[in-house]
């Protein structure tokens, strides 16, 4: 049976960029472990590789032993890794820990922590060493050495993590055929991945996240009144528009969202561009943004959504009155004449709206066809991301509807994360911690639970706490559900409660990535022994 050391070399040493097909060389590693296993060799139907129409081929490795109950705890995590670039001149090293400690430690200059690391046999340095292919070997570790108890262990391991977790979202049908074959009960999960709040100090807690935060990527696509830049008052400027949305939006404490004592971030524009395909002298007609909004459990995504649908809608109102303005302080100077006034009434709808409006235009439905299997295959080539391709469709709807007014349409671009917490789950967890809370503090252990994570993680795909609102979310998501979706009814029926449990970790997706051994060999594994046993 190799060590966790062992099989995290093995796993770190595989490139897995994300969101590529080099994923796939992984997972494939992966199963190799798995059926190193005496017992999967005798008994191949208990493990497997699924694929349900992933973009890039990227299965779900899965195994499973059962208990002698249908009790199942699920041990699972991410098998992506970051790309390389940042390692610069040390690039070709990024994968092979021990050699690149010594590139590093003949280097120098790195800072007195990383220095003092480097030269510490407890941190082993690397892409994917941190995150996560440490927590994947110690999942696969315990999957190995099971014996036979009430309770099962099944393990996968998922792609795309660091992307747009497709990986995740791949499971959740997985996860009920297996219940069903099986006749498995789900009364836990762990996935095994550093959490950042852990630095590997003497007598620190292990902190232990109950749940993950939301995060929506609303994007508001603006067309304006096209002008020639000589004669600017005969128009709208989209960008004036789009910049006065932008103003209301970004930072503001509007969009706020607390619960359990945990408060996110204000809301930051991650895309902004007007969409002219050349230059030319006119005013662009569309501009289009995107805004990152994260949210916890006691906030309705929804809420979020609206409350942008009001922002847009106040700032429409603004542009046009100092549209005006302007006018009347050129006419009242004689450099305008009233007649070249042009009458403003802006509308703002949800992407929903615009397309209920548009199933009443004949031809509609085979125009919408077409523009979905054009942007389809721009994404599946490559050409473009998907947050591009969800903006070029509303645009293209817009088109069709031929607005004779300016106009804002709000929709919602991937990724999308459901918040989520088992603190709001119908299923209590709390005295399966408490008594593991006891076994571990007997053994020098302590625990920090912890409502919420602050960034998104696979945890979301797990359960879900708001399904009508997540649905509604959905209905505006402007991709097509072949490159984007979610089940929220068969998440619904899952409801795992589960967390996030991972080693000290420290510069995760930077040149310094580096995980804490002691953690990945002895700490983690501990903890998890008894959660197992306790679930």
């Amino acid at each position: 049976m190799k060590s966790i050391r062992e099989m995290m070399m093995e796993l770190v040493a595989v490139r897995s960029d994300s969101g590529t097909a080099l994923e796939r060389d992984a997972a494939q590693k992966i199963y190799d472990l798995v059926r190193e296993d005496p017992y999967f060799q005798q008994n191949p139907q208990m493990c497997g590789v699924y694929d349900n129409g992933d973009l890039f081929g990227r299965p779900v490795i899965w195994a499973l032993k059962k208990g002698r109950t249908g009790r199942t705890v699920v041990l699972t995590g991410h098998y992506d890794a970051v790309e390389t670039t940042c390692y610069g001149a040390l690039e070709p090293l990024a994968l092979e820990p021990e050699k690149l400690r010594r590139a590093m430690l003949e280097t120098g200059g790195w800072g007195d922590e990383i220095m003092r690391d480097l030269n510490d046999p407890n941190w082993v340095f690397g892409r994917g060493a941190a995150d996560m292919k440490s927590g994947v070997a110690i999942n696969l570790r315990l999957l190995a050495e099971y014996e036979t108890a009430d309770n099962g262990i099944l393990f996968t391991a998922v792609c795309d993590e660091e992307n747009l977790s497709a990986g995740a979202r791949q499971a959740i049908p997985l996860y009920e055929e297996l219940r069903e074959r099986f006749g498995l009960e789900y009364v836990y999960a762990a996935i095994t991945e550093p959490i950042g709040l852990r630095r590997g100090e003497p007598g620190e807690p292990m902190p232990v996240l109950d749940g993950a935060s939301g995060k929506l990527l609303p994007v508001a696509v603006v067309k304006g009144r096209l002008a020639h830049s000589a004669y600017v008052m005969n128009g709208l400027n989209s960008a004036l528009i789009l910049a006065e949305i932008i103003r209301r939006v970004d930072l503001s404490t509007d969009f706020l969202s607390s619960d359990l004592g945990v408060c996110n971030q204000p809301p930051a524009t991650q895309i902004f561009f007007d969409m002219k395909k050349d230059y030319d002298v006119s005013t662009p007609e569309y501009s289009a943004a995107g805004f990152n909004m994260t949210f916890y459990g006691a906030t309705d995504p929804m809420e979020q959504v609206n409350k942008l649908r009001r922002v847009c809608e106040q700032a429409c109102a603004d542009v046009v009155a100092r549209y005006n303005a302007v006018f009347d302080q050129m006419q009242s100077a004689g450099q305008l004449y009233a007649g070249f006034r042009v009458e403003y009434h802006p509308e703002v709808m949800l992407l929903e709206e615009l397309k209920e409006r548009l199933q009443k235009q004949p031809g509609y439905e085979a125009a919408e066809a077409a523009v979905r299997k054009d942007l389809d295959a721009q994404v599946r080539s490559g050409t473009m991301n998907m947050q591009k391709a969800g903006i070029h469709y509303i645009r293209a709807l817009m088109d069709l509807a031929h607005f004779p007014q300016p106009t804002v349409v709000i929709g919602v671009v991937p990724p999308y994360y459901p918040a989520v917490t088992n603190r709001r789950l119908s299923r209590d967890i709390a005295p399966m911690l408490e008594r593991t809370a006891q076994a571990v503090r007997d053994e020098g252990m302590t625990l920090r639970i912890i409502p919420y994570s602050q960034g998104m993680n696979d945890t979301s795909f797990m359960s879900c706490m708001n399904p009508e609102s997540a649905v509604q979310v959905m209905e505006n998501m402007a991709v097509s559900k072949e490159l984007f979706d979610i089940d929220f009814a068969a998440l619904s029926r899952l409801n795992i409660p589960t967390q996030l449990i991972g080693p000290a970790a420290k510069n995760v997706h930077q040149m310094a990535e580096r995980v804490f051994m002691p953690d990945v060999e002895e700490n983690v594994p501990r903890l998890l022994r008894e959660l197992i046993r306790q679930a």
